[in-house]
């Protein structure tokens, strides 16, 4: 699970995320981001949807595993930036390895990632 201070958990500012910020996509997984001038630190939200899985539990599981994917990568997160990761359906039979690469490829495309 993400840290309180890295989830960014009002419905009116994901909403504003979606509509107005810029879009990358990647095999498994999209990501909404916008500028946050108000703070020096990054917020993320992960969205499941019901196209994945009918059941709770196997959407919760997809989650859990995008999340901890995006743990191991936050230390290396540009700041100052509200993100909102949408997965695709793909992503639920997917391995913890390719998720995670593609992940890393998503915010590299999107130029989120700090270089090493």
């Amino acid at each position: 699970m993400l840290p309180r201070e890295f989830r960014l958990s009002k419905d009116w500012i994901l909403s504003k995320v979606r509509r107005q910020g810029r879009r990358a996509t990647g095999r498994f997984s999209m990501v909404f981001f916008l500028p946050n001038r108000s703070s020096s630190s990054s917020r993320a939200s992960i969205i499941v949807s019901k196209k994945i899985s009918k059941l709770a539990v196997e959407r919760n599981l997809v989650k859990r595993r995008f999340s901890e994917a995006l743990q191991k990568i936050r230390p290396r997160l540009v700041r100052g930036y509200y993100l909102v990761f949408s997965l695709s359906s793909h992503s639920r039979n997917v391995s913890f390895q390719d998720l995670s690469d593609d992940l890393s490829s998503l915010l590299n495309k999107a130029r989120l990632l700090k270089s090493k």
